[in-house]
Protein backbone atom coordinates (compact mmCIF):
# COMPACT_ATOMS: atom_id res chain seq x y z
CA UNK A 1 0.00 0.00 0.00
CA UNK A 2 3.04 2.69 1.18
CA UNK A 3 4.58 1.72 -2.57
CA UNK A 4 1.26 2.69 -4.30
CA UNK A 5 1.00 5.66 -2.53
CA UNK A 6 4.27 6.78 -3.37
CA UNK A 7 4.06 5.83 -7.30
CA UNK A 8 0.87 8.12 -7.36
CA UNK A 9 3.09 11.00 -5.73
CA UNK A 10 5.52 10.53 -8.05
CA UNK A 11 3.42 10.33 -11.05
CA UNK A 12 1.53 13.47 -9.84
CA UNK A 13 4.90 15.23 -9.47
CA UNK A 14 5.88 14.34 -13.05
CA UNK A 15 2.48 15.84 -13.96
CA UNK A 16 3.12 18.64 -12.11
CA UNK A 17 6.56 19.28 -13.67
CA UNK A 18 4.88 19.21 -16.77
CA UNK A 19 2.44 21.43 -16.30
CA UNK A 20 4.81 23.73 -15.14
CA UNK A 21 6.77 23.82 -18.02
CA UNK A 22 3.39 24.76 -19.98
CA UNK A 23 2.88 27.37 -17.88
CA UNK A 24 6.39 28.95 -17.98
CA UNK A 25 5.87 28.82 -22.19
CA UNK A 26 2.92 30.90 -21.57
CA UNK A 27 4.39 33.03 -19.10
CA UNK A 28 7.24 34.05 -21.82
CA UNK A 29 5.16 34.17 -24.37
CA UNK A 30 2.67 36.67 -22.79
CA UNK A 31 5.81 38.30 -21.25
CA UNK A 32 7.19 38.67 -24.64
CA UNK A 33 4.05 40.27 -26.23
CA UNK A 34 4.29 43.27 -23.46
CA UNK A 35 7.92 43.85 -23.80
CA UNK A 36 8.42 43.23 -27.46
CA UNK A 37 5.17 44.54 -28.69
CA UNK A 38 5.48 47.70 -26.35
CA UNK A 39 9.64 47.84 -27.34
CA UNK A 40 7.51 47.94 -31.28
CA UNK A 41 4.99 50.50 -30.32
CA UNK A 42 7.82 52.56 -28.74
CA UNK A 43 10.05 52.43 -32.10
CA UNK A 44 7.21 52.80 -34.06
CA UNK A 45 6.25 56.57 -32.47
CA UNK A 46 10.13 57.27 -32.84
CA UNK A 47 10.25 56.51 -36.67
CA UNK A 48 6.96 59.00 -36.56
CA UNK A 49 8.63 61.44 -34.99
CA UNK A 50 11.61 61.39 -37.23
CA UNK A 51 9.98 60.96 -40.25
CA UNK A 52 7.76 64.32 -39.75
CA UNK A 53 10.81 66.35 -38.86
CA UNK A 54 12.78 65.27 -41.73
CA UNK A 55 9.68 65.51 -44.00
CA UNK A 56 9.19 69.52 -42.22
CA UNK A 57 12.72 70.32 -42.73
CA UNK A 58 13.45 68.92 -46.06
CA UNK A 59 10.26 71.00 -47.63
CA UNK A 60 11.78 73.90 -46.24
CA UNK A 61 14.05 73.73 -49.51
CA UNK A 62 12.10 72.74 -52.33
CA UNK A 63 11.79 73.04 -55.12
CA UNK A 64 15.87 72.54 -54.64
CA UNK A 65 15.50 69.04 -54.65
CA UNK A 66 19.25 67.71 -53.72
CA UNK A 67 19.38 70.68 -50.65
CA UNK A 68 15.91 68.97 -49.55
CA UNK A 69 17.06 65.39 -49.87
CA UNK A 70 20.45 65.98 -47.73
CA UNK A 71 18.37 68.13 -45.35
CA UNK A 72 15.69 64.94 -45.00
CA UNK A 73 18.57 62.92 -44.13
CA UNK A 74 20.16 64.92 -41.94
CA UNK A 75 17.51 65.96 -39.85
CA UNK A 76 16.35 61.99 -39.76
CA UNK A 77 20.13 60.99 -38.60
CA UNK A 78 19.63 63.76 -35.47
CA UNK A 79 16.61 61.84 -34.63
CA UNK A 80 18.37 58.36 -34.45
CA UNK A 81 17.72 56.83 -38.12
CA UNK A 82 20.72 56.17 -39.86
CA UNK A 83 21.20 58.21 -43.67
CA UNK A 84 21.06 54.63 -45.37
CA UNK A 85 17.27 53.69 -43.65
CA UNK A 86 16.23 56.66 -44.43
CA UNK A 87 14.55 56.88 -47.98
CA UNK A 88 13.63 60.47 -49.43
CA UNK A 89 11.38 61.33 -52.84
CA UNK A 90 10.68 64.52 -54.24
CA UNK A 91 9.67 65.79 -56.46
CA UNK A 92 6.39 63.47 -54.97
CA UNK A 93 3.98 62.41 -57.34
CA UNK A 94 5.56 65.30 -59.75
CA UNK A 95 4.80 67.82 -57.49
CA UNK A 96 8.13 69.73 -56.96
CA UNK A 97 6.75 70.92 -53.60
CA UNK A 98 5.90 67.99 -51.76
CA UNK A 99 8.85 65.42 -50.29
CA UNK A 100 8.03 61.88 -48.65
CA UNK A 101 10.76 60.42 -46.01
CA UNK A 102 10.30 57.28 -45.34
CA UNK A 103 12.48 56.10 -41.67
CA UNK A 104 12.88 52.16 -41.09
CA UNK A 105 14.67 50.56 -38.11
CA UNK A 106 15.29 46.97 -37.72
CA UNK A 107 13.90 45.97 -34.16
CA UNK A 108 15.64 43.10 -32.40
CA UNK A 109 13.31 40.91 -29.74
CA UNK A 110 14.01 40.30 -26.31
CA UNK A 111 11.88 37.57 -25.33
CA UNK A 112 10.20 36.97 -28.92
CA UNK A 113 13.19 34.88 -29.07
CA UNK A 114 11.89 31.93 -27.00
CA UNK A 115 8.63 31.66 -29.87
CA UNK A 116 11.16 31.98 -32.79
CA UNK A 117 11.01 34.99 -33.88
CA UNK A 118 14.24 37.73 -33.93
CA UNK A 119 13.79 40.77 -35.24
CA UNK A 120 11.65 42.86 -37.78
CA UNK A 121 11.75 45.89 -39.03
CA UNK A 122 9.59 48.86 -38.08
CA UNK A 123 9.17 51.77 -40.77
CA UNK A 124 7.37 55.13 -40.54
CA UNK A 125 6.12 57.44 -43.15
CA UNK A 126 5.63 61.03 -43.76
CA UNK A 127 4.36 63.68 -46.78
CA UNK A 128 5.01 67.64 -46.58
CA UNK A 129 4.31 70.02 -48.58
CA UNK A 130 5.58 73.45 -49.22
CA UNK A 131 2.62 75.48 -50.06
CA UNK A 132 1.80 79.88 -49.28
CA UNK A 133 1.05 81.49 -46.25
CA UNK A 134 -2.10 82.63 -46.97
CA UNK A 135 -5.47 83.83 -44.93
CA UNK A 136 -8.22 81.82 -44.71
CA UNK A 137 -10.35 83.27 -47.06
CA UNK A 138 -8.21 81.40 -49.54
CA UNK A 139 -7.24 77.90 -47.94
CA UNK A 140 -10.44 77.42 -46.27
CA UNK A 141 -12.74 77.95 -49.14
CA UNK A 142 -14.11 76.99 -52.72
CA UNK A 143 -16.64 79.51 -53.30
CA UNK A 144 -16.45 82.70 -51.09
CA UNK A 145 -18.23 85.84 -51.64
CA UNK A 146 -17.14 88.52 -49.49
CA UNK A 147 -20.05 90.99 -49.74
CA UNK A 148 -22.16 91.06 -46.59
CA UNK A 149 -25.24 92.78 -48.85
CA UNK A 150 -25.32 90.66 -51.87
CA UNK A 151 -26.75 87.31 -51.55
CA UNK A 152 -24.92 84.48 -53.08
CA UNK A 153 -26.92 81.92 -55.29
CA UNK A 154 -25.68 78.14 -56.16
CA UNK A 155 -27.35 75.46 -58.46
CA UNK A 156 -30.21 76.37 -59.82
CA UNK A 157 -30.36 73.89 -62.30
CA UNK A 158 -28.51 70.40 -63.47
CA UNK A 159 -25.67 68.16 -61.33
CA UNK A 160 -23.57 69.89 -59.79
CA UNK A 161 -20.86 69.13 -57.07
CA UNK A 162 -18.36 71.28 -54.89
CA UNK A 163 -15.32 69.32 -52.74
CA UNK A 164 -14.65 72.38 -50.54
CA UNK A 165 -16.39 74.71 -48.78
CA UNK A 166 -18.59 77.29 -50.26
CA UNK A 167 -19.13 80.26 -48.07
CA UNK A 168 -20.85 83.80 -47.90
CA UNK A 169 -21.00 86.77 -45.67
CA UNK A 170 -24.90 87.26 -46.83
CA UNK A 171 -26.98 84.69 -47.63
CA UNK A 172 -26.86 81.51 -49.14
CA UNK A 173 -29.56 79.84 -51.84
CA UNK A 174 -29.01 76.45 -53.01
CA UNK A 175 -30.67 75.47 -55.63
CA UNK A 176 -31.44 71.36 -55.70
CA UNK A 177 -29.37 68.35 -56.28
CA UNK A 178 -26.15 69.69 -54.93
CA UNK A 179 -23.46 67.92 -53.54
CA UNK A 180 -21.34 70.09 -51.48
CA UNK A 181 -18.77 69.21 -48.80
CA UNK A 182 -19.94 71.95 -46.63
CA UNK A 183 -21.60 75.39 -46.83
CA UNK A 184 -20.97 78.61 -44.80
CA UNK A 185 -23.87 82.24 -44.48
CA UNK A 186 -23.83 84.70 -42.10
CA UNK A 187 -27.55 85.77 -43.24
CA UNK A 188 -28.83 81.81 -43.57
CA UNK A 189 -29.15 79.35 -46.03
CA UNK A 190 -32.09 78.24 -48.03
CA UNK A 191 -32.76 75.16 -50.34
CA UNK A 192 -34.74 74.81 -53.19
CA UNK A 193 -34.77 71.18 -54.13
CA UNK A 194 -32.94 68.04 -52.80
CA UNK A 195 -28.89 68.41 -51.88
CA UNK A 196 -26.28 66.36 -50.29
CA UNK A 197 -24.60 68.84 -48.17
CA UNK A 198 -21.77 67.78 -45.63
CA UNK A 199 -21.89 70.24 -42.77
CA UNK A 200 -23.07 73.76 -42.76
CA UNK A 201 -23.12 76.69 -40.46
CA UNK A 202 -26.44 79.27 -41.29
CA UNK A 203 -24.79 81.74 -38.90
CA UNK A 204 -21.30 81.79 -39.48
CA UNK A 205 -18.92 85.10 -38.22
CA UNK A 206 -18.15 87.60 -40.93
CA UNK A 207 -15.35 87.13 -42.46
CA UNK A 208 -13.31 89.96 -44.63
CA UNK A 209 -11.07 90.11 -47.63
CA UNK A 210 -6.98 90.00 -46.97
CA UNK A 211 -6.07 93.67 -47.67
CA UNK A 212 -2.30 92.18 -46.94
CA UNK A 213 -2.87 89.84 -49.83
CA UNK A 214 -3.89 92.41 -52.07
CA UNK A 215 -0.78 94.74 -50.97
CA UNK A 216 2.14 92.02 -51.18
CA UNK A 217 0.65 91.38 -54.24
CA UNK A 218 0.94 94.57 -55.91
CA UNK A 219 4.19 94.33 -54.90
CA UNK A 220 5.11 91.99 -57.08
CA UNK A 221 3.38 92.61 -60.00
CA UNK A 222 5.70 95.96 -61.13
CA UNK A 223 8.52 92.65 -61.67
CA UNK A 224 6.47 90.99 -63.75
CA UNK A 225 8.49 89.29 -66.53
CA UNK A 226 4.81 90.29 -69.04
CA UNK A 227 4.20 93.82 -68.84
CA UNK A 228 1.84 95.52 -71.11
CA UNK A 229 -0.26 99.01 -71.37
CA UNK A 230 -3.72 99.30 -72.55
CA UNK A 231 -6.63 96.22 -73.06
CA UNK A 232 -4.42 93.10 -74.32
CA UNK A 233 -6.35 90.04 -76.05
CA UNK A 234 -4.25 86.30 -74.95
CA UNK A 235 -5.76 83.76 -77.98
CA UNK A 236 -5.14 80.68 -79.81
CA UNK A 237 -4.45 77.34 -79.81
CA UNK A 238 -1.87 76.49 -77.63
CA UNK A 239 -1.04 79.97 -75.63
CA UNK A 240 2.10 79.54 -73.56
CA UNK A 241 1.44 82.14 -70.38
CA UNK A 242 4.93 80.35 -68.36
CA UNK A 243 5.59 83.95 -67.30
CA UNK A 244 3.44 86.23 -65.48
CA UNK A 245 1.41 88.73 -66.77
CA UNK A 246 0.25 92.35 -65.97
CA UNK A 247 -2.10 94.49 -67.85
CA UNK A 248 -2.80 97.84 -66.90
CA UNK A 249 -6.55 97.81 -69.08
CA UNK A 250 -8.94 95.11 -69.78
CA UNK A 251 -7.90 91.18 -70.45
CA UNK A 252 -9.63 88.94 -72.69
CA UNK A 253 -8.09 85.01 -72.80
CA UNK A 254 -10.01 82.87 -75.79
CA UNK A 255 -8.14 80.12 -77.95
CA UNK A 256 -8.75 76.23 -76.87
CA UNK A 257 -5.74 75.63 -74.29
CA UNK A 258 -4.20 78.00 -72.05
CA UNK A 259 -0.94 77.01 -70.21
CA UNK A 260 1.44 78.17 -67.95
CA UNK A 261 2.18 78.64 -64.28
CA UNK A 262 1.62 81.99 -62.84
CA UNK A 263 -0.60 84.82 -62.40
CA UNK A 264 -2.26 87.02 -64.89
CA UNK A 265 -3.13 90.71 -63.01
CA UNK A 266 -5.48 93.10 -64.65
CA UNK A 267 -5.89 96.72 -63.68
CA UNK A 268 -9.67 96.14 -65.42
CA UNK A 269 -11.86 93.54 -66.16
CA UNK A 270 -10.97 90.19 -66.71
CA UNK A 271 -13.31 88.00 -69.84
CA UNK A 272 -12.66 84.21 -70.33
CA UNK A 273 -14.55 82.81 -72.93
CA UNK A 274 -14.20 79.70 -75.73
CA UNK A 275 -15.36 76.29 -75.61
CA UNK A 276 -13.71 72.96 -74.68
CA UNK A 277 -10.81 75.66 -73.21
CA UNK A 278 -8.01 74.07 -71.01
CA UNK A 279 -6.93 76.59 -68.75
CA UNK A 280 -3.98 75.97 -66.85
CA UNK A 281 -2.98 72.39 -65.84
CA UNK A 282 -2.87 69.95 -63.07
CA UNK A 283 0.92 71.20 -62.78
CA UNK A 284 1.14 74.42 -63.85
CA UNK A 285 -2.35 76.21 -61.94
CA UNK A 286 -2.89 79.54 -63.07
CA UNK A 287 -4.00 82.84 -60.60
CA UNK A 288 -6.16 85.16 -62.59
CA UNK A 289 -6.91 88.42 -60.40
CA UNK A 290 -9.02 91.40 -61.63
CA UNK A 291 -9.27 94.80 -59.57
CA UNK A 292 -12.44 95.04 -61.32
CA UNK A 293 -14.76 92.41 -62.53
CA UNK A 294 -14.39 88.37 -63.82
CA UNK A 295 -16.99 86.79 -66.38
CA UNK A 296 -16.06 83.56 -67.45
CA UNK A 297 -18.65 82.29 -70.89
CA UNK A 298 -18.17 78.57 -72.65
CA UNK A 299 -19.16 75.31 -72.69
CA UNK A 300 -17.36 71.97 -71.41
CA UNK A 301 -14.17 73.95 -70.31
CA UNK A 302 -11.59 72.49 -67.74
CA UNK A 303 -9.75 75.01 -65.57
CA UNK A 304 -6.84 74.93 -63.13
CA UNK A 305 -6.55 78.15 -61.87
CA UNK A 306 -7.96 80.61 -58.52
CA UNK A 307 -10.12 83.22 -60.04
CA UNK A 308 -10.15 86.33 -57.99
CA UNK A 309 -11.76 89.46 -57.97
CA UNK A 310 -11.57 91.25 -54.51
CA UNK A 311 -13.04 94.34 -55.64
CA UNK A 312 -15.69 93.27 -58.19
CA UNK A 313 -17.62 90.67 -59.50
CA UNK A 314 -17.40 87.15 -60.86
CA UNK A 315 -20.09 86.05 -63.49
CA UNK A 316 -19.43 82.43 -64.46
CA UNK A 317 -22.15 81.50 -67.39
CA UNK A 318 -20.75 77.99 -68.17
CA UNK A 319 -22.25 74.69 -68.63
CA UNK A 320 -20.45 71.20 -68.02
CA UNK A 321 -17.73 72.30 -66.55
CA UNK A 322 -14.80 72.02 -64.06
CA UNK A 323 -12.79 74.24 -61.90
CA UNK A 324 -9.92 72.34 -60.14
CA UNK A 325 -9.09 75.66 -57.79
CA UNK A 326 -11.11 78.71 -56.33
CA UNK A 327 -13.58 81.23 -56.91
CA UNK A 328 -13.41 84.59 -54.80
CA UNK A 329 -14.85 87.47 -55.15
CA UNK A 330 -16.15 90.69 -54.27
CA UNK A 331 -20.10 89.31 -55.00
CA UNK A 332 -21.33 86.94 -57.32
CA UNK A 333 -23.69 87.65 -60.09
CA UNK A 334 -27.17 85.97 -59.04
CA UNK A 335 -27.59 84.00 -62.14
CA UNK A 336 -24.13 82.28 -62.71
CA UNK A 337 -22.90 79.25 -61.08
CA UNK A 338 -26.22 77.25 -61.93
CA UNK A 339 -25.48 74.36 -64.45
CA UNK A 340 -23.80 71.44 -64.11
CA UNK A 341 -20.25 72.07 -62.48
CA UNK A 342 -17.63 70.14 -60.41
CA UNK A 343 -15.46 72.69 -58.54
CA UNK A 344 -12.77 70.51 -56.90
CA UNK A 345 -10.22 72.67 -54.54
CA UNK A 346 -6.90 70.88 -52.99
CA UNK A 347 -3.85 71.96 -51.73
CA UNK A 348 -2.09 72.73 -54.79
CA UNK A 349 -4.30 75.57 -55.99
CA UNK A 350 -2.22 78.12 -54.85
CA UNK A 351 1.30 76.61 -57.03
CA UNK A 352 0.68 79.89 -59.17
CA UNK A 353 0.48 82.28 -56.13
CA UNK A 354 3.75 84.22 -56.89
CA UNK A 355 3.75 86.00 -53.39
CA UNK A 356 4.14 86.04 -49.71
CA UNK A 357 5.90 83.80 -47.31
CA UNK A 358 5.93 79.84 -47.32
CA UNK A 359 5.08 77.63 -44.99
CA UNK A 360 5.22 73.74 -44.77
CA UNK A 361 2.64 71.43 -43.48
CA UNK A 362 2.44 67.48 -43.37
CA UNK A 363 -0.07 66.42 -45.48
CA UNK A 364 0.17 62.48 -45.28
Amino acid sequence: MKRLVKKIIRNEDGQALVLFALLLVVLMGFTALVIDVGKLRLTKTHMQNAADAAALAGAQDLPNESKAKSTAKNYAELNGVEKSKTTVTTSYKGDSKKIEVVCTKNVQYSFGRVLGFTSTDVSARAVANKVANLPSAFTDYAIFSESPTTPLYVGKAGQSKCIGTIRTNNTLHLGKHLDVTRVEACSGITQEGSNTIGSFDDHAPHITMPEDFKTALLAQVTSAPKKYTGNRTFGGNGLDLSESVYVEGDVTITGNKITGKGFIYATGNITISGNKTQIGSEDEPLFIYSEKNITISGNKDTMYCVIYAPNGIIDVQKNNWNLYGRLIGKSFEDSCLKNNFNIISGSDDFAGVPIGDETVKLIE
